[in-house]
């Protein structure tokens, strides 16, 4: 049996005869590789699109991690460093005003407005605390529970407890 090679050159159709030593490809062996070809890549898109999604995900998450860690040292900063500090919780913000020898600034916001805030200051929770609540360093230690959550994705959130400590050194 003879096979024949066919090539396309522009408009015409050129038919060649093969000689007798030449292998061609067959059409079966073609579409096997296209299919082998195609499931390859099918499952190479599919690895990469779960470990983008995934990826996503957890950099979402990640940034929740970060933005409460953030949150927590910058009252633990002000807690060892403050003779007295307020917080205030308003327009889900958390906002903080600073005293030093009995002199206070003014509020100051130390949170980012895109994610949610929740949680407790010495068991109270954040949407009944008293701004004029003052915390004092020296005298207790300071409780504190905070959640926050994706404002788009309120199932994203990360919890962090702690407790804000100093030497007690004015004890009544």
């Amino acid at each position: 049996m003879k096979l024949i090679l066919i090539s396309l050159t522009g408009s015409k159709v050129q038919v060649n005869k093969m000689r007798g030593d030449q292998k061609g490809i067959s059409f079966v062996e073609v579409l096997a590789s296209i299919t082998l070809v195609s499931i390859i890549a099918m499952i190479g898109w599919t690895v990469l699109s779960t470990g983008s999604q995934h990826s996503i995900s957890e950099t979402g998450k990640t940034h929740l991690q970060q933005n409460a860690n953030l949150i927590m040292a910058t009252l633990s900063n002000e807690h060892r460093k403050s003779d007295e500090y307020y917080l205030r919780f308003q327009n889900n913000a958390i906002e903080l005003k600073s005293c030093k020898d009995s002199i206070c600034g003014n509020f100051r916001p130390i949170t980012e407005s895109k994610y949610k805030y929740t949680g407790t200051i010495n068991e109270v929770e954040f949407a009944v605390w008293n701004e004029n609540q003052k915390l004092e360093p020296t005298k207790a230690h300071v409780a504190v529970l905070l959640t926050v959550s994706d404002s788009k994705n309120p199932s994203k959130l990360v919890s962090v407890r702690t407790k804000l400590t100093r030497i007690l050194t004015s004890m009544k």
